[in-house]
């Protein structure tokens, strides 16, 4: 290789800053909004919306993805252990893993969206918050089976080039690797791009015909409450009573439980979900496509194809780019639906309270009266 142009020089700078510190800086930022986000949906009322449910998934996959991308990052600079036999086969095993799912799950969020935009009873139906669970479920057992073969076909082995044990595909099964490489390029990187692309026209079709009026679609009542005080017998014992004055409390119950279901549906039928869904996808697309045109030429082509500098340099590049897709959707959910806000705020303030209360209940304990 000669001398480096002024341009190329930037661009390996440029890759450099990406991998020291992006690769840290998503970590922190995708685990931690990953797992609120996941909190966040788990003690909440959305976990009974389709959507959410995929958002969940969403956020233990990418969690899982930026822990193990972390892992080879560590081991250039700490411990190496991502070149020690069973660390080697379990993190080559979940990174395509998590790809995978990752990928699907935003197609199938997208499909759930278009069916209920188009034809909200047909989603009700088969689109309720318990089949969307077994769907991914079983798109989650597919892929956990289907990538099996990652674990026995790779290992530790002495690199004479390197001088040192590398993880890499165990060499008597490297032509069989390359035919299953190219299979899983389709599914995992192709195939999922192709049908983000189809579907997002459709879905930004029915938000800009609906005039991108974005509304929660949240059903509010409101409702006069009495609360009563009752001290019971001599203690200083008061249990708190909350009635309807217009209605007995079975009739109270029944229509809580009516309107609970009510804005439920209106929150799952709502366009800034549909949008919340477009934005995502949108923005996985854009960081897709130029990583999965290089991955996919020199994975169809190897053997007819010298791979170039240039090639490597811009696959480093968009590797980088492309790990943004496991950081940024959390944010985007949180920035976009308020009653995910909401539910934070509300679990949040739960969680003070409860809190609060175990200590004033610890203050009363250790308190001891005396009397003369």
């Amino acid at each position: 290789m000669g001398q480096l142009s002024d341009s190329e020089k930037f661009l390996l700078d440029f890759i450099y800053v990406l991998d020291e510190f992006g690769v840290p800086s998503l970590l922190t930022i995708g685990v931690v909004s990953n797992l609120i986000l996941a909190i966040t949906v788990r003690n909440s009322e959305l976990k009974k919306i389709a959507p959410c449910c995929y958002f969940y998934a969403l956020g233990i996959v990418d969690t899982l993805y930026l822990i193990v991308m972390a892992i080879p990052w560590f081991s250039l600079r700490l411990l190496d252990i991502y070149n020690m036999e069973g660390f080697c086969q379990v993190i080559y095993y979940l990174n395509l893993l998590t790809t995978f799912l990752s990928s699907w799950f935003v197609v199938m969020l997208l499909i759930e969206r278009i069916i209920m935009c188009y034809r909200p009873n047909i989603a009700e139906k088969y689109f309720n918050a318990f089949r969307t669970k077994c769907y991914i479920t079983a798109v989650s057992i597919f892929a956990i089976v289907g990538h099996l073969y990652l674990t026995w076909t790779s290992g530790v082995f002495y690199n004479q080039i390197f001088n040192r044990k590398l993880c890499m595909v165990i060499p008597e099964n490297s032509q069989d690797i390359v035919t299953m490489r190219k299979i899983d390029t389709v599914f995992s990187f192709i195939l999922p791009l192709v049908f983000c692309i189809l579907l997002i026209l459709p879905l930004s079709i029915y938000i800009c015909a609906s005039k991108l009026k974005c509304v929660d679609g949240i059903l509010r009542v409101r409702t006069k409450v009495v609360t009563v005080e009752v001290r019971l017998n001599t203690r200083s014992q008061r249990r708190r009573y909350t009635e309807c004055p217009s209605c007995s409390n079975m009739s109270n119950i029944s229509n809580y439980e009516k309107v609970q279901r009510q804005r439920i549906l209106f929150f799952s039928q709502s366009k800034r979900l549909s949008l919340t869904a477009t934005v995502v996808a949108v923005i996985f697309v854009v960081l897709s496509i130029p990583h999965n045109v290089i991955k996919a030429k020199i994975v169809f082509l190897n053997g007819d194809y010298i791979i170039t500098y240039a090639d490597q340099t811009f696959l480093k590049l968009f590797e980088e780019l492309y790990k943004i897709n496991f950081a940024f959707k959390a944010l985007i959910y949180f920035s976009l639906l308020p009653e995910m806000r909401k539910s934070l705020v509300k679990l949040v303030l739960s969680c003070w309270r409860r809190s609060s209360k175990s200590n004033k209940v610890e203050l009363k304990d250790r308190c001891v009266v005396t009397t003369l």
